[in-house]
């Protein structure tokens, strides 16, 4: 089992060190408007992702779900699935002109269709080995198919593939992910039409899902409607670069630490000791991992990779965000380890509805002062949930008192 944790978190190192270095292809080959066109396709691919999961992995992890089940699931999923890929073939025909984006641009949507397809039919079988704790086949699952984008991203790049490079190679991944789930799994496509789904739980999962994403993701959006493709492009690269290995971290910390705050969930001591320690060494990572970042040479980068420019007002903002925003991770995780699972919704609701007011005050202050609201925000609502959990735990303790 310890080589199997360790299979998945180096697969997950991995998959966020080749991530990163995808990124530094595409910049070096993307003038700064076809980078934030670049990151709106990611957006569309992100979004879509999303619907045509529609809650499927988290019902399946963490409910009983029989095979039969399953497969009318696995089949509401590819159903999706062509739904949104004819929606953005049809949209890369009559090019509605949102962003003024190019033609590139529609040209790429039109490989949405078939690697969504494949890609609706790997999430029940993905979502099974999950919960069976297959921990070595979901590392293989994870790491083979992401490592294949070395190859194809700067192969099709150097091609002149230009934005369609990201469908292409993207569709490839997912291929390529059919195919190890298919070799681990057996037989992947069992659609089922005569099973009644849980769709109040399917709905649930997926508004979760997408609040979080959205989350992660409007600010892109709301630089993209007030300025232009080349500030997102500027925007987007810089926050990939610098999100990426947060993002792994997360995915650990929160792995390593839940089974510990539900341990103490009675003792408020242990509690913010262990809060304190973790996050001490979390912050500790990502600051080291940011100071590398700066002390690369800044002219040499920049020959390499036009937009690198780390050493900005912007880039530093969007560092001192991240570290903002993580605290908030942190203490969402603390939350819902200790059993306030049903907070993090309106949290996050709450967070998306504060970051598209602040987004408002982009066509009148800048990208810089929206920087600064969005982390106003942030500390208020990591305020909020720190306040209110500790109150909430000592209000347990006290009813308990009570009734003895």
């Amino acid at each position: 089992m310890k080589n199997s944790k360790f299979l998945v978190i180096f697969s997950r190192g991995g998959n966020a060190l080749i991530q990163f270095l995808v990124v530094l292809f595409y910049g070096a080959h993307f003038s700064a408007p076809e980078f934030g066109q670049l990151s709106i396709l990611m957006i569309i691919i992100g979004l879509s992702y999303g619907v045509i999961d529609f809650g499927t992995a988290n019902t399946v992890i963490t409910r009983r779900v029989n095979r039969f089940v399953c497969g009318k699931l696995q089949l509401l999923n590819f159903t999706i699935g062509i739904f949104i890929g004819l929606i953005l073939l049809l949209f890369s025909f009559i090019q509605v002109g949102f962003f003024d984006f190019g033609e590139s641009f529609f040209d790429a949507l039109k490989y949405a269709l078939p690697m969504f397809a494949i890609y609706s039919c790997t999430i029940v079988p993905y979502a099974r080995l999950h919960k069976a704790l297959r921990l070595k086949e979901l590392a293989h699952v994870d790491f083979l198919p992401v490592f294949s984008l070395l190859i194809t991203v700067p192969t099709f790049l150097q091609l002149g593939f230009g934005l369609s490079t990201l469908m292409i190679s993207i569709g490839i991944q997912v291929s390529l992910r059919f195919l190890v789930l298919r070799y681990f799994y057996g037989s992947i496509i069992r659609f089922r039409l005569d099973q009644k789904l849980p769709l109040s739980t399917l709905f649930r999962q997926y508004s979760n899902n997408l609040a979080v994403y959205s989350t992660s993701k409007l600010d892109q959006v709301m630089v993209a409607t007030f300025l232009s493709a080349g500030s997102l492009g500027i925007y987007s690269f810089l926050k990939q670069i610098l999100n990426y290995p947060i993002s792994l971290l997360i995915a650990i910390y929160t792995q390593i630490t839940f089974p510990y705050f539900s341990r103490y969930k009675n003792s408020i001591g242990k509690i913010r000791w262990l809060l304190f320690k973790s996050s001490t060494i979390l912050f500790s990572t990502i600051f080291i991992y940011f100071i590398f970042i700066l002390a690369l040479p800044e002219k040499i980068m920049m020959e390499l990779v036009p937009m690198w420019g780390f050493r900005t007002e912007l880039a530093i903002l969007i560092m001192v965000l991240s570290f903002v925003r993580i605290a908030t991770e942190v203490l969402s995780a603390m939350a819902i380890a200790l059993g306030f699972v049903g907070r993090q919704l309106y949290i996050n609701l709450t967070f998306l509805f504060l970051t598209f007011i602040c987004g408002l005050v982009i066509p009148h202050l800048g990208l810089n002062y929206y920087l600064i609201a969005l982390i106003a925000s942030a500390i208020i609502i990591s305020i909020f949930i720190y306040i209110t959990t500790f109150n909430r735990i000592n209000n347990g303790k006290n009813r308990s008192l009570h009734s003895l």
